[in-house]
């Protein structure tokens, strides 16, 4: 099995802070995140926050007891794949 982080990853992180993993989520799983967050953007809570504005501009959402109400696929079902290998 091929390593899901090889070494340019871990060289752009520590040179840039952040890095793209493609390919780490199902698409299952993306969906049901996006419309997961679609549905916090449009329906914040008390548990939410915003800050700033403009393209600067993100939210915090705080997320406490059950799940979101959003149907997941079956694929949400099983844990996210483990942490990256290297």
């Amino acid at each position: 099995m091929s390593a899901l982080v090889g070494d340019d990853d871990v060289a752009a992180y520590g040179r840039d802070g952040v890095t793209v993993l493609r390919g780490l989520f199902a698409g299952d799983w993306l969906s049901a995140l996006r419309i997961g967050v679609e549905r916090n953007l449009a329906e914040p809570g008390p548990l939410a926050g915003e800050h700033g504005d403009g393209e600067g501009k993100f939210s915090t959402i705080i997320a406490t007891g059950s799940a979101s109400p959003n149907s997941a696929p079956s694929s949400m079902n099983r844990p996210p794949p483990s942490s990256p290998r290297r």
